[in-house]
Order: C-alpha cells, then sequence, then structure tokens
C-alpha cells in the first residue's frame, strides 16, 4: 500500500494596493518629537491614532494613519511661543 503526500493548499494572498509600512512606536515618536508617554497618552484620550498589534509583544502605526494624523493638526508657529516666552521672561526681570 503507497502513501501519497499531497503538496499543501496554497491561499490566495489578497494584494493591497502598494505596499504600507507599518512604524514602531520608536520611530513615530522620532517623527512627530514626542515621547512615547504622550503617545500612550493621546491613544487613550482619542487624540492619536489606536496602535495595531504586529505580533504578540509589538504593536506599530499604518505610516498613512500617522500622515492623516500630522495633516490634520494646525500648524504651529515657534516663533510666537518663543517670543511669548521671552516677553515673560523680560516682564519678570523688570519687576
Amino acid at each position: 500500500m503507497s502513501t501519497f503526500h499531497h503538496a499543501p493548499q496554497l491561499h490566495q494572498a489578497v494584494i493591497l494596493p502598494g505596499p504600507e509600512r507599518i512604524l514602531r512606536k520608536k520611530e513615530v515618536c522620532q517623527i512627530l518629537g514626542i515621547s512615547k508617554a504622550t503617545i500612550d497618552r493621546k491613544v487613550r484620550s482619542g487624540d492619536f491614532p489606536p496602535p495595531i498589534q504586529i505580533s504578540v509583544r509589538a504593536i506599530g502605526w499604518r505610516e498613512s494613519e500617522i500622515e492623516d494624523y500630522i495633516n490634520s493638526r494646525e500648524p504651529v508657529s515657534r516663533f510666537a511661543s518663543t517670543t511669548r516666552v521671552h516677553r515673560v521672561e523680560r516682564q519678570t526681570k523688570i519687576r
């Protein structure tokens, strides 16, 4: 009696339009210039997209979601914020 081994069935893969990068938390922190704790706080408050589970111990974000988040934010003028700080410092020194 002979035993035939069948080749495993191959399943059709779902092909997404263009590869989408998954960004890990460290990379998201570097891109946004914020800490891991700030990301966690923003996710909990609903102000940041929730991460996706990559593996048992790894999470990440789709690059497109981070780009959408950046584009949805109002631009902040660094000059305006530093000018205000300098005015406050000058006022306290004068008194």
